[in-house]
């Protein structure tokens, strides 16, 4: 018979998702029996889902040398893993039951993943320079590899040091694979640049409108959950979770209600991330630029949606309730059009997370674009709430689809 976690509290484990493993991480936060936690310091587990592009397995190696021993590695539905972390491998529907006999192993010392990364500085600094700091002059060095701040003016007139930093690729708030380079005064972003994954999900050939559409309000619910979850409000945030695993309309209506109450998530979002029309206009995102009353969406275009009548676009304003705002229209929109589809299909759907029409490569181009011009001198906790209102295709759910949703 497996072990069972046997501590007082629910499993810790810091999740790592690329993409294809946005279900993955809404199965788990919705379980109850596991904590999401948002830094590997506080998990003993550490849970890869999804893509790991060859970029980004550097840092998921350091990630897992960050979770204190004794501790484990969990993987499901991943590719390209880096070798070195020898995961134990789970399916979505055991991947709970794994978690906690792994977890119950790690409590009673028979389970440990060793330190990956040797235990060497990344440029060696000690002794160089004048005053051993790394670098030339009282200024500049890179200690313990990370660049010392330098003085610079702000965008208030103050002379104050400018930190400069990577966040991401696995960053708990930012879409997965986002990376945001900053150069911090204080907590603003006087330097920002965002970039996003420039491969992801595609359809292909003939698919059923229902399923797209299925596919769409599991996608658009599960951003909100993400969102929720990064706002501070992880209670909700596990109801949205399980709402996006098994979307309902009364389901969707009762999230909007539970989100219009007077101290929920517009709280923290109104009036953050300000985007206007023509940032959104022609980016390929269809539903950011619908957020704004812009009516650029293909299944207008398209006869598998003669008859069905698409709801038109409302401008929910530029900010990212605006943006939240219209994932819960648009996922209440698919609900009710998968249920009218019937059995029509469609070879050139207007996909969740923007149009089919162009390129993934195009649409993160613009996409890191818009993202960088939203977060340029913004406070570090609203530029991350931006981001999160700002998901690429990677964060959609396409696991439930991998036969019509290739990756």
């Amino acid at each position: 018979m497996a072990v069972t976690w046997t501590s007082a509290g629910p499993v810790p484990v810091f999740v790592a998702t690329g993409a294809g493993g946005a279900a993955v991480r809404h199965a788990l936060r919705a379980a109850d029996e596991v904590d999401l936690v948002r830094s590997p310091r506080r998990a003993c587990v550490l849970l890869v889902a999804g893509d790991v592009p060859t970029g980004d397995r550097s840092p998921l190696l350091q990630v897992h040398d960050q979770v204190p021993r004794p501790r484990g590695v969990v993987a499901v539905g991943a590719r390209g893993m880096p070798a070195e972390l020898a995961p134990i491998t789970s399916s979505l529907g055991g991947l709970v039951a794994t978690i906690l006999e792994v977890g119950s192993q790690i409590l009673v010392g028979e389970h440990d993943s060793d330190d990956v990364l040797p235990a060497t500085n990344p440029v060696e600094w000690r002794g160089v320079g004048p005053n051993g700091q790394g670098g030339e002059g009282m200024m500049g060095g890179v200690p313990y590899g990370r660049a010392m701040a330098m003085t610079a003016e702000g965008s208030d007139g103050l002379t104050l040091d400018r930190l400069y930093l990577t966040l991401g690729p696995w960053l708990p708030g930012l879409p997965s694979g986002c990376r945001l380079e900053v150069g911090l005064q204080g907590d603003v972003l006087e330097e920002a640049s965002v970039a996003y994954p420039t491969t992801g999900p595609t359809l292909a050939g003939q698919v059923r409108v229902a399923s797209v559409e299925q596919l769409r309000a599991r996608t658009l619910l599960g951003w909100l959950a993400d969102l929720t979850d990064t706002a501070g409000l992880p209670a909700l945030a596990r109801r949205v979770s399980r709402l996006a695993l098994d979307p309902t309309p009364e389901g969707v209506d009762a999230v909007r209600r539970r989100l219009d109450r007077r101290w929920g998530l517009p709280v923290a979002t109104d009036g953050v991330g300000h985007l206007e029309r023509d940032d959104v206009t022609g980016c390929g995102l269809g539903w950011l630029a619908r957020s704004r009353g812009v009516d650029e969406d293909a299944r207008r275009d398209d006869r598998a949606y003669d008859g069905l009548e698409l709801a038109a676009p409302t401008d929910r304003g530029g900010d990212v309730t605006g943006r939240w705002r219209t994932w819960l229209d648009e996922a209440a929109e698919a609900l009710r059009l998968a249920e009218a589809a019937e059995d029509r299909t469609t070879d050139r759907p207007e996909l969740p997370w923007g149009s089919a029409a162009v390129t993934v490569e195009d649409r993160a181009v613009a996409h890191a674009a818009l993202a960088t011009r939203a977060v340029s001198g913004a406070e570090l906790g609203r530029a991350v709430l931006t981001l999160a209102s700002l998901p690429s295709a990677c964060d959609a759910d396409v696991a439930a689809s991998r036969a019509e949703v290739p990756a």
